[in-house]
Parts: C-alpha cells; structure tokens; sequence
C-alpha cells in the first residue's frame, strides 16, 4: 500500500491544504514549526483516528495540539493504493461529529467497518505502534531497539503462518487453550453424568430383587396358610387363620405397589 493524495480540510494549521505525493520516497522538509510533524500526524490520525484523552492529558493530548484554530470543522481526507485498486479514506476527528468511511474509488462502493477508528486489517496489517515505530517514524526516534525488534520478530510470524499481519498468533493460542479447556471440562461433566445413572440403575435393580424376595416369602407362607385352612378346625380357630390370610394378602400387595413405585 501507498499514499496518493492528502487533503487537509481542517487540521491543525492546515485549511483547504491538499498534498500528492508519488509512489516510492517522498521528502517533505521545511524549517521548524512548518507544519511537518502535522503531516505526520495527519496521515496517522487517518488510519488509526485520534483519542481525546481525559483528565490532565487531554490538555496536551493529540486532538488538542492539532485541532485547528478559528475554524468549525476538524476533518480531512486521504487516498491510497492497495493491490492495485484505491481507496478514499474520509474522516471527521470531532468528538461531537468523529465518524469514518472508507470508499472504493473505481466502483464508489462503500467498505463496512468494524470499528470507526482503526483500519488495521482494512488497509493496514500494522497496528499504530508498530506502523509509527517503522513506516512513519518521528524526529524523536524508533521506538526502544528491543521493542521494536519484538513487534517486527511478531509481525513476520504472523504473515509467515496465517498469511495475514493483523492475526496475533499468541491471541490465537490462547483462545485454543482456553476452548481446550472447557472441552474437557464438558467431557468430564458428561462422564460423571454417565456414571450417576449406571448408579441410579444398579441401585433399582437392587430394590426390585429384594421386593421380589420378599414378596416370594409371603407367598409362600399365603400358600401354606390356605393348606391349613383346608382341615377341619374349631369354628375360633377358623376365625383368626382367616385373619392372618387377609394380612398376609394386604402385605402382598402393598409389595407389588411399591414394584410398580419404583418401576415407574
């Protein structure tokens, strides 16, 4: 990707102020104060938008130092070249009006954004710190040597697997780690599910042979109980064995009342 054009709306001394430059080195020079590092930080507010800080910081933050004086609007525009097609870059840097488009020049079609204030993975693979810490660097220098060494070491392990620079390896693994995690733990949850109703089943099977045990006891002393009321008995005696039968009866079935309790 490269710049085409700049066109300062209103921004920071610039009004109306529209710069072309070429494909390949573009040197912009001028004495101090000029309006060099507006430029500079024209052409990052594009791509990256500029935060209006809070407390303290937003007295000397970027959206003051280059909000424009004596002038309404605080916008500008920037177009530029990707895999052969451009693109215009429209943006209002208001914190009442901020808003940002992105437009395919050929077809006029507008791109959807996800977020109105980066375009990384839009048009940049670069997030700002590493874009201003080696394509846009400041008079003030790179950034820390090793800083700078792990965002390049990063950023070429990102394009060398996933063929994209915006996509963090270590923002991915983690997010595998923890999708690992809750695996096992759904499959642990559902082993021990398993194992609660083999339980519950081996403990019903248990109470229905000792009903049926039970209940095999008492036919049996139902049966033996109807053999003896067959003989010849005193009319008393005849009395309290049909007694017996019937609590006998009432025991079977309240047994065969609690199989189906439990069966169901």
């Amino acid at each position: 990707m490269y710049i085409k054009k700049l066109f300062l709306q209103d921004f920071g001394n610039y009004h109306k102020r529209e710069i072309e430059l070429q494909k390949g080195i573009n040197l912009i020079y001028g004495p101090n104060e000029a309006g060099k590092s507006t430029i500079r930080d024209f052409i990052i507010g594009m791509f990256y938008g500029i935060e209006r800080q809070r407390g303290i910081a937003a007295r000397t933050d970027d959206y003051v130092r280059r909000e424009p004086f004596g002038a309404n609007g605080y916008s500008g525009s920037l177009e530029v070249c990707r895999a052969g097609e451009d693109y215009l870059i429209d943006r209002v840097f208001q914190k009442e009006h901020r808003s940002c488009q992105v437009y395919q020049q050929k077809t006029g079609r507008k791109i959807n954004l996800p977020d109105t204030q980066s375009l990384q993975g839009i048009l940049l693979d670069l997030d700002k710190n590493g874009y201003t810490n080696t394509l846009c660097i400041s008079s003030q220098g790179a950034a820390y040597k090793q800083e700078l060494q792990e965002q390049l070491r990063q950023y070429l392990a990102n394009v060398n697997v996933t063929k994209a620079g915006n996509l963090d390896l270590r923002d991915a693994y983690n997010y595998l780690q923890d999708q690992k995690k809750g695996l096992n733990r759904k499959g642990l949850e559902g082993e021990l599910q398993g194992i609660r109703r083999e339980l519950k089943d081996v403990r019903l099977e248990e109470g229905l042979e000792k009903l049926a045990a039970e209940r095999t006891l008492w036919e049996e002393r139902l049966l033996e109980a109807s053999c003896q009321s067959g003989q010849t008995k005193e009319a008393g005696e005849v009395t309290g064995e049909k007694k017996q039968k019937e609590k006998q009866e009432r025991s079977v079935w309240k047994l065969s009342e609690e199989e189906k309790k439990i069966i169901d």
